[in-house]
């Protein structure tokens, strides 16, 4: 009983002690103990924000920014910027003020000039700045900012200056407050930026205040928070993650719910910024990213426009990071720093701008694993915004089309069903520009509505809102319900007669390898009084390389129908085509098929901003109507992205059959049956080797049946023939479809199961692998669990890991204990009460770690916190031990390619064949059903089959079994008639270093063929034996004439060093397209050891767009087999295959090409090096995905 007492003692004072320590300051947004990870980050990944922070504090002394905040200075006009100035300087002083530097000196310098300046302020509101008197942005920038610079700051401000800041932050809470709970104007509208910044700004003041001002920050929180969860539900019903105001405005309001949501998961665990809107929006941003490097950091435009400055953004994805494991985020903000946008690149500088930077320095978890998003399409279901791309390089396209209602369809639904209680939709930012087409392509914007700004009050401004500046379709000379002067601005006001019965949807969307579609319905769109019975558009992307857009227009009554185009600069017709340019010579070709006669007028059109977008400060409208009116037409035109120098060569594109369909070189595509094509689906896609149909059940090709779909609903399939094979894409439908030569079928490149009927094979929906870490066909990562505190209220941790309320911090911040973590957390505490010794101390942490890794198995395995993917477990425990969870370290952080855990996989008592080899030795990955696997012979001194010991290789080794090699040996493992070739493999081998050049290397590489010189025809390659028929291989294969042998080089290559390092290289050509090494780590601290047996192991699989790499080792040859280290490629790893030749036809290797098909040899590779090996095997393994 003593020492219960003594525990329960020492436990109360523990307690007591943590929070007295909780009021340390700073405190609101980051601990002191967290600043090593925060300047951590700005001095890596985010070393761009740390110049960018310093640029903007120099900016003060070099005369260009004020060094006190002087509300008469002409760029504080608008008083957010003086707020926000505070916000980045009171950061750099908390951030470097104590390292004694002139920087440090100017930045603590200037952030109390400005907090003690602001606090001296009379007033926060500026009511002659702003529309009305009572408090809005201003107010909530001021109360923000100020609040976290006191908690930043406390520590160097005088007693007489403290005071002064609290006085001045109760006296306009308070102000706020009554706004709040009195019925601003935005207090009911949800989804409207003011809403979530006034009351994301009353609550930080409540959260860094409370206990230290005379006013009730209690009912400051209870009013922000009750206000905050009415938002974060609309937020929740904003699938897709595009905000109806625009990306701009979305990057804006979510910037100040980030900071409050940080600061209230701190403060008791809540975070009314994780919603939907959050969590879809990083992959909405990179699916409609530019992929130039110089516009990576715009954005299609819809609503008002005030520029691509839109630095906040990584903030947004730096919260996925943090809290939601989110890799397709890690990749994009990586892509967002990398990248342009708005003619600038890097930070900005402009120390109004930072707090979004900032945020993401607070939040940066450089842990994330990057991982590129593995589809072309992507459908944002809010806003009905569809988005389809060729690709993510610097030439590719990407093609967008727009069509929902005002506000998005979740609050329409949910304001216009739930009446008065559900608050207003304020639309005074969203613009009447449905079913527009813009596009990006050959790096540069080609087509975009006008980027302007205007709210709907006559100002004389130019309407920015009407839908003739938008790439729309107009019914004589007007455009649609809500454009031009509003007589208001939300759906409560008298606009409610028209308000709900203006809707836009995209009823149907989908895509296969090749193409994509889209089919908007925008009837209800246009006034009523128009008698419109169909505004139909439909835009299919074929081939990846032309866009078709097809309109449909029909009426009770005649009507001079438009279809509008923009052209970045000037724009002229050229006979049935019209030329829109745009910049650095390139253009928009715009073939109009249909109607066969038709006139055109241009217009220029500028507005307010739109020279943010483009010096010149206007664009080129070009309207395209028939030659007569009448009560219904069908427009049909073709778009293509054309060099302006080569517009006499643009491509050649042909009607079919009128306004049914297009031809261009060997593609047909069909909208409705014609031309011998027979469908059903909302278009058909026929070529020489592919055919597809989208959104339908049947196509007809010639009366032969090519696809059939039978699950009933309409799918969108393609298949593409390949010698004796077919591969398959799109839906995942049961279909039966034509291949008459066929014996393998594969599902995007993965092998599956088919009948046989006669001509045909049948191939079941079911028929495909999961697809590993939830990818969805809309080009997204499928939403995981974030393990953050919606999952467990009471057990919030805080974006530093520590526990705030009882939980353990595991893993990623947020994550909940489990029951018997909480036990384990609780066993820890006591064993600290008694310790007395370093054991008992070790004890204790290895208690709470396990208590925090959830000891009890109470979670499933499979959720791995920080957004580790069922890839990720699949090597974790193979022991099959009841009682080893918390010994396992594979990928449970999720960690970057050079800070992941490497895992431990013991062969057990219980394995079955299965799970071992040939030898034996354990098997990581199993080997594919029917797939290939090769053992050394048990005389490997001798040529056998496949089996090539080089001439190095000097005779037998020490043991029964084993190859002596004193060289620099190519050890390979051929393919014979008939023999798979080698793309997805797990090599091993056991190796006994005797001695050699320490400089060099153990190296296993696969997917290529001898590397060599000179030229090669069909006959030299892999000795004769042609690839079996359906093998993905060297683009161009089979070669009509000789090619160079160096292009046939290709590898990827995981080497594994004798002073003890192992690392990856890519070869996509030998030898000029050698890469740099990648993903390197120390296996041995001292070397290689000499004379004793090692196992190594490397792991090659596809996985979707991309290729997975994973050394293994077994360190003491005794079954034990540890991660090393693994890489994956994703694009951008270059080498200069155009030095070997590589880049012409019909290889045409891109620097950064991805080696993703078969060779016909696997390799262990030494150089200079003699050493024994044994149990050396190449097996056949599934790829990832």
């Amino acid at each position: 009983m003593g020492l219960v007492r003594t525990c329960a003692c020492v436990v109360v004072m523990f307690v007591v002690a943590a929070s007295a320590q909780a009021q340390d300051r700073p405190r609101v947004l980051l601990s002191r103990d967290e600043l090593p990870r925060v300047r951590d980050a700005l001095e890596g990944d985010l070393a761009p924000v740390a110049t960018a922070i310093t640029r903007g504090i120099d900016a003060a002394y070099e005369g260009s920014f004020p060094r006190t905040p002087d509300a008469s200075w002409e760029y504080f006009s608008d008083p957010r910027a003086i707020g926000d100035s505070l916000f980045a300087f009171a950061f750099a002083a908390l951030v470097w003020g104590d390292d004694g530097d002139e920087r440090a000196r100017r930045a603590v310098e200037l952030a109390r000039a400005y907090l003690v300046g602001i606090c001296g302020y009379g007033d926060w509101v500026f009511a002659s700045r702003q529309d009305g008197p009572a408090p809005d942005l201003y107010s909530a920038h001021f109360l923000m900012d100020v609040a976290v610079a006191y908690d930043w700051l406390h520590a160097r401000l005088s007693d007489a200056e403290r005071a002064t800041c609290r006085t001045a932050i109760a006296r306009e809470g308070r102000k706020m407050y009554e706004a709040a709970i009195g019925g601003a104007w935005w207090v009911e509208d949800r989804i409207q930026n003011h809403h979530w910044i006034n009351h994301a700004g009353l609550g930080i003041a409540a959260i860094a205040m409370h206990g230290e001002i005379d006013a009730d920050t209690a009912a400051w929180r209870r009013a922000a928070d009750s206000a905050l969860a009415n938002a974060q539900r609309a937020m929740d019903l904003v699938e897709g993650g595009a905000w109806h105001e625009g990306c701009g405005y979305a990057s804006y309001g979510l910037e100040a719910l980030v900071i409050h949501g940080v600061a209230s998961r701190r403060a008791d665990g809540t975070d009314y910024a994780d919603a939907a809107l959050l969590r879809d929006l990083p992959s909405m941003r990179a699916m409609t990213m530019p992929p130039a490097l110089a516009h990576r950091r715009e954005f299609p435009l819809w609503g008002d426009f005030s520029g691509f400055t839109n630095d906040s953004t990584i903030a947004l994805a730096a919260h996925r990071m943090r809290f939601g494991g989110d890799r397709l985020a890690a990749w994009y903000a990586r892509r967002f720093l990398e990248g342009g946008g708005g003619g600038r690149t890097g930070i900005t500088t402009w120390p109004p701008s930072q707090r979004g930077p900032i945020m993401a320095a607070i939040l940066w978890d450089a842990s994330i694993a990057p991982e590129a998003p593995r589809a072309l399409d992507h459908f944002a279901a809010d806003l009905s915004l569809f988005t389809t791309r060729s690709g993510w390089d610097e030439d590719d396209a990407v093609v967008v089309l727009k069509n929902g209602p005002f506000g998005g369809h979740g609050n329409f639904a949910r304001v216009r069903d739930g009446g008065e209680a559900e608050g207003t939709i304020n639309y005074g930012h969203d613009h009447a520009d449905d079913l527009g087409v813009q596009m990006f392509g050959d790096g540069e914007w080609l087509t975009v509505p006008v980027p302007g700004y205007w709210i709907g009050r006559a100002n004389g401004d130019p309407e920015a809102n009407r839908t003739r500046f938008a790439s729309s379709i107009l019914i004589d000379g007007l455009g649609q319900l809500g454009e031009g002067v509003r007589r208001g601005s939300s759906a409560a006001d008298d606009a409610r007669a028209w308000f709900w019965d203006r809707i836009g949807t995209i009823p149907s969307h989908g895509g296969t390898a090749h193409h994509a579609f889209a089919r908007a319905d925008g009837t209800a769109l246009y006034p009523a009084s128009r008698g419109m019975e169909l505004v139909e558009r439909v835009l299919v992307h074929a081939d990846r390389e032309v866009v078709l857009v097809r309109d449909r227009v029909r009426s009770s009554v005649s009507h001079r129908y438009e279809v509008v185009w923009h052209a970045i600069d000037a724009a002229a017709r050229d006979g049935s085509w019209l030329r829109l340019e745009a910049k650095n010579g390139r253009a928009l070709g715009v073939r109009v098929l249909a109607p066969a006669s038709f006139e055109t007028t241009t217009e220029v059109q500028t507005a307010r901003n739109v020279q943010r977008f483009d010096a010149d400060g206007q664009l080129t409208a070009v309207m395209v109507r028939p030659a007569s009116d009448a009560s219904a037409h069908t427009f049909l035109h073709a778009l293509v992205p054309v060099r302006t120098a080569a517009w006499s060569s643009r491509p050649t594109i042909d009607t079919i059959d009128g306004d049914r369909g297009a031809r261009f070189g060997d593609t047909r595509v069909v909208f409705e049956s014609a031309d011998r094509i027979e469908h059903d689906g909302v278009a058909a896609v026929v070529g020489p080797a592919r055919a597809a149909i989208l959104a339908g059940s049947s196509l007809v090709v010639d009366g032969i049946a090519r696809i059939e779909v039978l699950d009933g609903a309409p799918a969108s399939v393609e298949v593409e023939t390949r010698a004796g094979a077919i591969d398959l894409s799109g839906d995942r439908a049961t279909v039966r479809v034509y291949a008459p030569d066929a014996t393998r079928v594969t599902r995007e490149g993965v092998e599956v199961a088919h009948e046989r009927d006669g001509d045909h094979v049948v191939v079941g929906a079911g028929a495909e692998p999961e697809e590993d870490g939830g990818m969805q066909n809309d080009g997204g990562i499928a939403q995981e669990s974030d393990g953050g505190v919606g999952a467990d209220a009471g057990a919030p941790t805080t974006p530093g890991r520590e526990s705030l309320g009882g939980g353990c911090a595991c893993g990623v911040a947020g994550a909940p204990a489990s029951r018997g973590g909480v036990a384990m957390a609780a066993l820890g505490v006591l064993a600290m009460c008694v310790a007395s010794r370093r054991k008992w101390a070790l004890a204790a942490v290895a208690a709470l770690a396990i208590g925090c890794a959830g000891g009890d198995g109470d979670e499933p395995r499979e959720r791995l916190d920080g957004g580790a993917t069922t890839r990720d477990a699949s090597a974790i425990d193979a022991r099959g031990d009841d009682d080893d969870d918390a010994s396992v370290a594979v990928d449970t952080d999720a960690g970057s390619d050079d800070e992941r855990d490497a895992g431990d996989v013991d062969p057990g008592d219980a394995a079955t064949s299965d799970d071992v080899d040939c030898f034996g030795t354990r098997n990581i990955y199993p080997t594919i059903a029917g797939g290939r696997e090769w053992c050394l012979p048990s005389d490997p001194t001798r040529p056998s089959g496949a089996w090539d010991p080089h001439d190095d290789a000097v005779g037998a080794g020490s043991e029964p079994g084993t190859l002596l090699s004193d060289g620099s040996p190519r050890h390979s493992v051929t393919s014979l008639e008939g023999d798979a070739w080698w793309r997805n493999v797990e090599m091993t081998v056991y190796l006994r270093w005797l001695e050699g050049d320490a400089g060099e290397e153990f190296t296993f590489y696969a997917r290529g063929e001898r590397h060599s010189d000179g030229m090669v025809s069909m006959s030299e390659i892999n000795e004769g034996v042609e690839a079996p028929p359906g093998t993905v291989t060297w683009p161009g294969y089979p070669f009509s004439r000789a090619v160079p042998q160096p292009c046939l080089g290709s590898a990827y290559k995981g080497s594994l060093a004798v002073d003890g390092s192992a690392f990856f290289k890519k070869e996509i050509s030998h030898t000029g397209g050698y890469t740099n090494a990648a993903g390197e780590e120390t296996v041995f601290a001292d070397g290689l050891p000499r004379g004793e047996w090692v196992g190594f192991k490397f792991v090659l699989q596809n996985d979707g767009d991309g290729v997975h790499m994973e050394i293994w080792v077994d360190r003491e040859a005794d079954g034990h087999w540890e991660r090393a280290t693994f890489h994956d490629d994703r694009g951008g790893w270059n080498g200069d295959p155009q030095e070997d030749g590589c880049d012409a036809a019909p290889l045409s290797y891109e620097r950064d090409q991805i080696v993703d098909w078969a060779g016909p040899i696997a390799v262990l590779r030494a150089d200079l090096q003699r050493f024994e090996l044994r149990a050396f095997t190449v097996r056949e393994i599934a790829p990832l995905r």
